[in-house]
């Protein structure tokens, strides 16, 4: 596999814009809905309808990542097949997290420079996984010919899990779409499949119900009769919008490296791995689990669900400076000497690629991972802190001025 290839490089559709607009309408489940919509959404990707749309995508070019069926009938309709039955397995075994508004704006800003570390399997939160954020990690616009503004439809969650290509022996063989063309995977190729979930309705829900707009077969409805038409009892609401894989053993790829519509997105759902796995004094997501009762698992089981059904609430709590005492406003004369600071200032957030065994840096054999540090206070205890106004701007004027 050449070095050129990362999760950063894949597309779906090349018409589609990354942005972080919110003109759409999301509302988060709860924990309970969380379940609820989890099963729905396993279910649906285990019915024939939800192939038409998959293979519909693969026959215009609009998906990341093909499944190639030797000798299939339908080539489109069996690479549909092989995309569905994999992700009802990565649903039902997943894992099930909520993540706050404020998790999530922290993991977009931290996305906008890549990490540096080399993407490994323990990163990231669980083996497999499903995660649903309450403010949108992205939007990007849907044409819509009856008005001027285009439609936005937001990612709204994410599921996850270990995933390797077929062997060479097998009818299968896999290849992503990437900026720079497709790429045949090799067989055995490991990486971490990534699904990016819409909220199928967010976009129509967010307009004046009375608003002409397409439906899914071309012909024009309305937003509100389209809303009403998304949100028959039995649809997953969350619906599969694209798909990436990144490849184990390799980095990201460095800034301002072009990247598809997945890019940003795979980089933020990394972040978000990193903020909600760190623990003691570095912690800075709070993890509560809402539990699932003893007759809900049975019947989760019955239902071929796998995973235990608890969901994990995260919401932000970065670490914040411990408040001053009295005693540290009074500093010791040792402490002040001419090179002690008369302020604290404030340290914006940053990132650090920590060394993990440092005894092994010296030789090479050591490990690093990205590190998000939040704000922070540094300077001696007791001292002002520096408040910043914004800039100052310094303007020379002439020594003699025009009359």
């Amino acid at each position: 596999m050449p070095e050129s290839f990362s999760p950063a490089h894949q597309v779906g559709s090349g018409a589609r814009a990354e942005t972080a607009s919110d003109a759409c309408l999301w509302t988060p489940p709860t924990p309970r809905e969380l379940v609820e919509l989890r099963q729905r959404m396993e279910e649906y990707q285990r019915a024939e309808e939800a192939r038409i749309p998959l293979a519909t995508a693969i026959s215009l070019g609009q998906n990341s990542v093909n499944p190639l069926v030797a000798g299939a009938a339908n080539p489109d309709l069996a690479s549909a097949a092989v995309l569905g039955a994999q992700e009802a397995e990565r649903l039902a075994d997943a894992r099930l997290y909520l993540v706050d508004a404020k998790t999530t704006a922290a993991a977009v800003a931290a996305a906008a420079t890549p990490p540096e570390e080399v993407i490994t399997a323990d990163r990231p939160v669980s083996p497999n996984g499903l995660m649903v954020f309450q403010t949108p990690i992205g939007t990007y616009p849907m044409n819509n010919p009856f008005s001027g503004s285009p439609l936005r439809a937001p990612i709204v969650a994410v599921s996850w899990g270990l995933w390797q290509a077929d062997p060479a022996d097998s009818r299968v063989r896999w290849s992503t779409n990437t900026v720079g063309g497709t790429l045949l995977l090799p067989p055995g190729f490991r990486g971490i499949w990534l699904t990016f979930y819409t909220d199928c309705t967010a976009a129509f829900r967010a307009m004046d119900p009375g608003t002409l707009v397409l439906d899914s077969s071309g012909q024009p409805t309305t937003a509100g009769a389209l809303v009403r038409e998304l949100s028959a009892p039995g649809s997953p609401r969350l619906v599969w919008d694209n798909e990436t894989i990144m490849p184990l053993g390799l980095p990201f790829p460095p800034a301002g490296t072009p990247t598809g519509t997945t890019g940003m997105w795979t980089r933020t759902v990394y972040r978000l791995w990193e903020l909600m796995t760190r623990d003691g004094s570095e912690a800075q997501v709070e993890t509560a689990v809402v539990q699932r009762d003893r007759a809900e698992r049975k019947r989760d089981r019955r239902a071929g669900i796998t995973g235990d059904g608890d969901v994990r609430v995260g919401t932000y709590r970065p670490r914040t400076p411990a408040v001053d005492t009295e005693a540290d406003h009074q500093p010791t004369a040792a402490r002040r000497t001419a090179s002690t600071p008369e302020e604290r200032w404030t340290v914006p957030p940053y990132r650090q690629n920590k060394c993990l065994n440092p005894r092994a840096h010296a030789t090479g054999g050591c490990t690093h991972a990205d590190v998000t540090v939040t704000k922070h206070v540094n300077g001696p205890k007791g001292r002002p802190v520096r408040v910043s106004r914004g800039p100052v701007n310094l303007v020379k004027l002439p020594a003699h001025p025009p009359r």
